[in-house]
C-alpha cells in the first residue's frame, strides 16, 4: 500500500472528524481540520490533510466529498456515499482516457513507455 502520511497524522485527522461527525449538510473543511491539528492552515498543511484523508479512505473510512459543496462528511449509508463514489469513478475514467491518449501520442517515440501499444499496419 502506498503511504501518504504517518499513522499519527491519520489518527489525529480521524479523531477530529469523529469528534465533529460532519454530515452531508454540515461538512468539515480542510481548513478547520488543519486548525484543529496545526493551529494554522497553509499549502503544506492542506496537502497533508488531503493525503491523510486519502489514506483513511483507503483504510476503509467512509469520508466523502463532492464537487457541488465544499468540505468532507462521514457517509453512514450507501445513498450518502453515492455521489462521491460516482464522481471518483468519473475521475478514474478521465485518468484512464488521459493515459491512453499519452500512450497514443508516444506510438512513434524512440523509447515508448512500458505498456504503450504500437499502432501500425498489419500485412
Amino acid at each position: 500500500m502506498t503511504r501518504f502520511t504517518s499513522d499519527e497524522l491519520n489518527q489525529r485527522v480521524l479523531q477530529v472528524i469523529n469528534n465533529i461527525h460532519p454530515t452531508q449538510t454540515n461538512r468539515l473543511s480542510r481548513e478547520a481540520i488543519s486548525m484543529a491539528i496545526y493551529d494554522h492552515f497553509d499549502t503544506s498543511t492542506d496537502r497533508k490533510i488531503r493525503d491523510a484523508i486519502t489514506e483513511l479512505c483507503i483504510q476503509g473510512q467512509p469520508i466523502c466529498a463532492t464537487s457541488d459543496v465544499s468540505g468532507y462528511y462521514l457517509a453512514s449509508t450507501y445513498q450518502e456515499a453515492e455521489q462521491c463514489i460516482a464522481e471518483l469513478r468519473s475521475r478514474a475514467d478521465i485518468f484512464d482516457q488521459k493515459i491512453e491518449g499519452i500512450k497514443r501520442g508516444l506510438v512513434n517515440a524512440d523509447q515508448p513507455i512500458r505498456g504503450a501499444v504500437q499502432m501500425g499496419l498489419q500485412i
